[in-house]
């Protein structure tokens, strides 16, 4: 078992990033996939933990209000599915497009209830952190989300509900591609937000302030990279046989 080699890129995930619309129409793109029967490289399914840029919808089913929330669920967000979704884009998302060349549905996000996971499950949740609540206030950063995908809670939750014992996971692991990230960048956003000044100006205050923030957001990057190889290396243990972080 080895982690797959891939660059992770640490992007500022806060902002809703859009996507170019599908070649097809979201109900031919539908028809395609189920009535596709070759399985890419032995997947059968995928397992996706990250932040705004693979939320499928997660967010918008936790009850929150506000920030994202406020532009996710109306239009022109998913103006090119024909529905918002809770993606933070006008139509699919990486993840989706992935999903799709593997010959997939798509992923729908794990809140979802009476949903088919059949075929993999979404876990990411927009403004998500790479380091849970207790290690961010450690450092005087508030956060106003509770949980991180990569303390895997909601992950074990799916794999202990739909399987009768770890070699049964470590089957379904071994056909699976796991997608741990893009995760990280809000980490470094929140600590910019609470640091930065926000009435603009290069005052000797404000400029302190900016440096401060800056100083505070490096200090994470370690704590950061760390929280994504343990959450890597516990998958593998469990059995997955393909991780990507990207």
């Amino acid at each position: 078992m080895a982690l797959v080699p891939l660059v992770t890129v640490l992007l500022f995930a806060g902002s809703c990033l859009g996507s170019a619309p599908p070649t097809t129409s979201p109900a031919a793109s539908a028809a395609s996939t189920a009535t596709r029967t070759v399985v890419v490289d032995g997947i059968t399914a995928i397992y996706n933990l990250g932040d705004s840029l693979s939320d499928t919808g997660n967010l918008a089913r936790q009850g929150a209000t506000g920030g994202l929330l406020r532009y996710t669920t109306r239009l022109p967000y998913g103006v090119t599915v024909g529905r918002a979704t809770g993606r933070c884009s006008d139509g699919y998302l990486i993840i989706d497009f992935l999903a799709r060349d593997l010959g997939l549905p798509l992923l729908n996000p794990y809140l979802d209830e009476g949903a088919d996971f059949a075929h993999g499950v979404n876990f990411a949740v927009a403004g998500a952190t790479a380091l849970n609540t207790t290690a961010l206030a450690a450092r005087g950063i508030t956060v106003p989300h509770t949980n991180s995908p990569l303390d895997l809670r909601w992950f074990k939750e799916f794999m202990n509900s739909t399987t009768s014992s770890p070699q049964e996971i470590r089957e379904k692991l071994s056909k699976s591609l796991v997608m741990l990230g893009e995760i990280g960048g809000n980490d470094y956003n929140y600590a910019f937000l609470q640091t930065w000044p926000m009435d603009g100006g290069y005052s000797l205050g404000n400029v302190t302030r900016m440096i401060e923030s800056v100083a505070t957001a490096v200090d994470l990057v370690p704590e950061v990279v760390q929280s994504i190889a343990s959450a890597a290396k516990e998958v593998l243990d469990m059995g997955a046989t393909r991780v990507v972080n990207w």
